[in-house]
């Protein structure tokens, strides 16, 4: 009922009508959700990508249960639902995106994606484009050769094809390559980036947040398709530039002022790789720091205490007002903490002493 639940609660907030049916013969649920006056089925969890491993590839997305008919959904075994709404509508019964396997991106009302293509009986990657339903393959390019007996589409026969787009410009790979292009600019895709190395690794996956793109490959990530944060040294890559990466300083500060050492390599990757992919933020991070033993341990009075969150936050000195007022606040905090502790200290005591002994009664 995961997926059921939230789906529902996504199409909701985007002020769709959208529930979920049950199926107590099937053992299973999915939704309902209506598009204008029409009622469709939509399963996210048969087409959930794990389905998907066996013969798409650790990132393969499947669309075959998606704004179906009654009668499709029938055809694909399903029976016994709950809800009572009909979905009549079958235009989407067949659609051009049942048998992508690969992420699509829309831009300005056209589709485009990636897949194999036999141009001339030789497999090529093509980009395709899909404009009021039709498909068309605009751009055809040769998977590339990275070893004298290893291509990329050995590659990815194991991985998959990605697509994205940052504002105006398209991404995607061969597995080994990185290519960009604008759409309808009249230009050639360009090969914005190239993995080498011994032939034996592929780029798997991609995607964009915060108007960055991303690429992951044998658990190393590359921010921006340049700069890399990487957990295994597979290559001579540039890893971070403490000298202009605002979040390699803030973490590295957080090792060399708040617990008074040089910081180790794997940690601050760490770090800079949760804070980049907003997997936590800058005060979840110093709470890490800030709460463990090696930090406690130092036992800081609250002036040194303020001290570090200034400089490890704005690497600067404490302005007097605010200096002052944070100090006016952690004394205040501490008072109120003891007189706490000497409230619950009198209430055991007056407990122990002052209470009515319990007797029995027999």
């Amino acid at each position: 009922m995961g997926y059921t639940q939230a789906y529902k609660y996504i199409m909701n907030k985007l002020g769709f009508q959208c529930h979920y049916t049950v199926s107590v013969k099937m053992n299973h649920a999915w939704n309902l959700l209506r598009i204008d006056e029409n009622w469709y089925h939509v399963d996210c969890t048969w087409d959930d990508s794990v389905y998907g491993l066996s013969d798409g590839g650790p990132e393969s997305v499947s669309r075959q249960f998606f704004l179906h008919s009654d009668s499709r959904a029938e055809e694909l075994g399903y029976e016994g639902w709950d809800r009572l709404e009909k979905c009549n509508e079958t235009s989407h019964d067949k659609e051009w995106w049942d048998e992508v396997k690969t992420r699509f991106v829309a831009y300005k009302g056209t589709y485009y994606y990636v897949r194999d293509c036999y141009p001339d009986a030789v497999r090529h990657l093509g980009l395709v484009k899909v404009k009021d339903g039709i498909e068309e393959v605009i751009r055809i390019l040769p998977y590339a050769v990275i070893a004298d007996e290893v291509t990329a589409e050995d590659i990815l026969d194991e991985i998959s094809h990605a697509v994205l787009r940052v504002k105006d410009t398209l991404y995607w790979t061969d597995g080994v390559h990185v290519y960009s292009w604008i759409p309808d600019s009249g230009a050639e895709p360009q090969i914005l980036f190239t993995l080498e190395g011994d032939g034996e690794t592929g780029i798997y996956s991609m995607y964009v947040s915060d108007d960055q793109a991303y690429l992951l490959y044998s658990n190393v990530f590359y921010d921006t398709l340049v700069d890399a944060i990487t957990e295994d040294a597979y290559y001579e890559v540039p890893l971070y530039n403490l000298e202009t990466d605002p979040v390699a300083q803030f973490c590295a500060r957080m090792y060399t002022v708040a617990l008074g050492r040089d910081y180790d390599k794997d940690g601050l990757e760490d770090w800079m790789m949760r804070l980049k992919l907003h997997m936590v933020d800058g005060a979840g991070i110093a709470n890490g720091f800030l709460n463990s033993k090696e930090f406690l341990n130092k036992n800081h009075d609250n002036q040194a205490f303020l001290n570090i969150l200034y400089h490890t936050f704005f690497d600067r000195e404490p302005d007097s007002a605010g200096n002052q007022y944070w100090l006016d606040i952690l004394l205040w905090d501490m008072i109120i903490t003891m007189h706490l502790q000497v409230l619950k200290s009198l209430r055991r005591i007056s407990k122990r002493n002052f209470m009515p002994e319990k007797r029995s009664l027999i």
